[in-house]
């Protein structure tokens, strides 16, 4: 045990860190619903979607840099999960487009 508490509370145990298949669980089916609450934030205004486009794809990499530690060896899932979650974007923004 160490005598300063700090010490073990700065590190994160390999077994506490998330996974990136697990993450997988939330970030698809989130993308899934993406176009469709773009759409309804389109009621507001054209500009409204078009700002949070933007604002995911700016603050994206902010959030990997900061992450880095959790997934800096699992670059190829983090690739991998990337484009699942924008194929599913895809995926859910063309059914949205031929429904609506």
């Amino acid at each position: 045990m160490s005598a300063i508490a700090g010490d073990d509370a700065a590190e994160v145990p390999e077994t506490e860190q998330p996974g990136l298949a697990r993450l997988a669980r939330y970030t698809i089916p989130f993308h899934l619903l993406l176009p469709w609450l773009l759409w309804g934030l389109s009621f507001i205004g054209p500009q409204v979607p078009f700002a949070l486009f933007v604002a995911f794809h700016v603050l994206f990499p902010v959030v990997l840099v900061v992450t880095f530690r959790w997934w800096k060896n699992e670059i190829v899932e983090l690739l991998m999960l990337v484009v699942i979650n924008h194929l599913a974007t895809f995926v859910s923004g063309a059914i949205a487009a031929w429904v609506l």
